[in-house]
């Protein structure tokens, strides 16, 4: 997906946006100038997967309290 402002945008050209369709996730983002045609701003998923998340991954531990 494409998007462009309709009237002068300044600097800003187009913001582009891809997703995963079947699961609804977006996988890139970028930012172009009007003045260039690689992007200022990307952000890309290179790497993607739809398992369980273990629940140790979300454990924190408090600091001992000072004395």
């Amino acid at each position: 997906m494409q998007l462009a402002p309709s009237h002068d945008g300044g600097l800003l050209g187009r913001v582009e946006l891809s997703w995963d369709a079947a699961n609804g996730i977006p996988l890139r983002g970028a930012v172009y100038s009007s003045e260039s045609s690689s992007p200022v701003l990307e952000l890309e998923a290179t790497g993607v997967s739809f398992e369980a998340v273990p629940a140790s991954t979300f454990e924190s531990h408090r600091p001992p309290k000072r004395k």
